[in-house]
């Protein structure tokens, strides 16, 4: 589909061209060849208005690609907003995490900041039935990388900290399945470049980019009913799925 679309658009730039240039020869004509005032007046309007009709087009092909663009972004992504930091994410997540009702699917290392701040929403959820699935790292040495890549010189000191935010969240996960909530946790060997949280239909994903504290990356914000929502589902069912790379015991890999 995207292959005809981009030939109709060519072939209908190559026509506006020709039209341009048939203007362009008709304006020439009419200023070199001595003829009578009738006929100039009729080459010099003919080729003008093809010439205007010409700039108009192109000026109106322009847009209307530009507008596509935006089109397929908003209507066939289903792109919702793009946060400037995790931090104002974070505002609509905890809007919507209020709301759930179904379903919450997370990948992150410790989300120390997030129980602290929602751990007893998220425990009430899961006791009330809603589905809660976790992607954490249980590899140390990529957990030790990650500390010195979230200072600001790269070469921080290490202290653990995300190891033990890790353990913190599994004694969190088996505290809560204790009380019959339904929530799982799965934990991956390669430390994840990136956050991801899903709630009912709303996705939200923000990269971790080294020498920048994870709140302060930026984020997007998709429906899964669009192509950027269902792709990011897809990516955490493959995952979750996938014995081989992601497991059900903590057991740190130095």
């Amino acid at each position: 589909m995207k292959k005809k679309h981009q030939l109709l658009t060519n072939q209908s730039k190559m026509i506006n061209i020709v039209v341009g240039l048939i203007g362009v020869i008709l304006v020439l004509l009419a200023i070199i060849l001595i003829a009578s005032e009738i006929v100039k007046n009729i080459l010099l309007s003919i080729g003008c208005s093809l010439i205007a009709t010409s700039i108009a087009t192109w000026l109106t092909s322009y847009y209307m690609s530009a507008n596509n663009d935006v089109k397929e972004i908003i209507t066939d992504w289903k792109l919702i907003n793009l946060y400037e930091t995790k931090t104002e994410m974070n505002i609509k997540s905890n809007e919507c995490l209020d709301r759930a009702r179904k379903q919450i699917d997370i990948i992150a290392i410790g989300m120390s900041n997030f129980l602290s701040y929602k751990g007893d929403v998220l425990e009430k959820k899961a006791q009330n039935g809603v589905k809660i699935r976790i992607i954490s790292c249980d590899n140390l040495n990529m957990l030790r990388q990650r500390e010195k890549d979230e200072s600001y010189s790269g070469s921080g000191s290490i202290t653990d900290v995300m190891k033990s935010d890790v353990l913190a969240l599994s004694e969190w996960v088996k505290g809560v399945a204790r009380k019959k909530g339904t929530v799982n946790i799965k934990y991956h060997s390669s430390y994840p470049g990136f956050s991801y949280l899903r709630i009912d239909d709303t996705v939200f994903f923000g990269p971790n980019l080294p020498l920048y504290k994870s709140q302060i990356n930026f984020a997007l914000e998709f429906n899964i009913h669009g192509k950027g929502g269902q792709y990011f589902v897809e990516f955490f069912e493959s995952l979750w799925n996938n014995n081989s790379v992601c497991t059900e015991q903590l057991h740190f890999k130095e």
